[in-house]
């Protein structure tokens, strides 16, 4: 059933956005930090091909009565994508497009006062940067907040503990009427081609997950945040 719509948390007063609070930046960004970001991305589609082999390998092997390991060898932090030169060039690429996204959302963030002038999403945003959350994840929690200014979807109450939230959020309803425009907005974050596990995966690793994802989609049910999701998919 639909969420009640819950109102935004504002300010008592408007303020001007902070010099210097999340610099929009992506030239020069440190190596390593690439890196990071792309070994996350190089995991990511690493977890869906072996999902995927999985499922096909286990099917096989019921057909024929075989016993098939479902254990991915365990090669460290990134090492599997040094020993692939294509995974550390999608790696690179994927890293590259996450740093450019991240300063657009960020400059498009500063453009509206609804946002940095909410007490709450100026909290989400701080906690964001003191974490060093990755850039995929920034710009997922940055569309979340321009999605409910624009009255596209309708947060659930806030929460600052950690284990109840993805950087303060417990969950959104979609709005049905505004579906597709929140959809089509989310997929623009994306590089393209989009599979839809990989938009799905990502939702995952924030937590943020609905009961099915055609009615979350749509506005049929919330997403809501559910740790173990987000601890099996970090």
């Amino acid at each position: 059933a639909p969420v009640p719509a819950q109102p935004l948390p504002q300010s008592g007063a408007q303020r001007p956005a902070r010099e210097g609070a999340l610099p929009l930046q992506t030239e020069g960004v440190p190596a390593v930090a690439l890196q990071n970001e792309g070994a996350a991305v190089a995991l990511q589609a690493t977890e869906e091909t072996h999902h995927a082999g999985t499922a096909g390998s286990t099917s096989t092997a019921a057909a024929s009565g075989t016993a098939v390991s479902t254990t991915a060898p365990h090669l460290g932090s990134g090492a599997h994508v040094k020993l692939r030169p294509d995974m550390a060039a999608r790696a690179r690429k994927g890293a590259e497009h996450w740093a450019m996204e991240v300063k657009a959302m960020r400059a498009r963030w500063e453009e509206r006062a609804e946002c940095h002038t909410n007490e709450a999403f100026a909290w989400q945003v701080e906690t964001c940067a003191s974490l060093q959350i990755k850039s995929q994840h920034e710009c997922i929690l940055r569309a979340l907040q321009l999605a409910a200014v624009d009255d596209l979807i309708t947060p659930l109450p806030f929460s600052q503990d950690p284990d109840n939230s993805f950087l303060g959020w417990t969950g959104f309803q979609v709005h049905q009427a505004q579906a597709q425009d929140f959809r089509l907005r989310v997929e623009a974050l994306f590089p393209k081609p989009l599979p839809e596990n990989t938009l799905h995966t990502a939702f995952r690793r924030a937590g943020l997950v609905p009961d099915k994802w055609t009615s979350g989609w749509l506005g049929m049910s919330p997403f809501r945040f559910n740790l173990q999701t987000r601890t099996h998919y970090r």
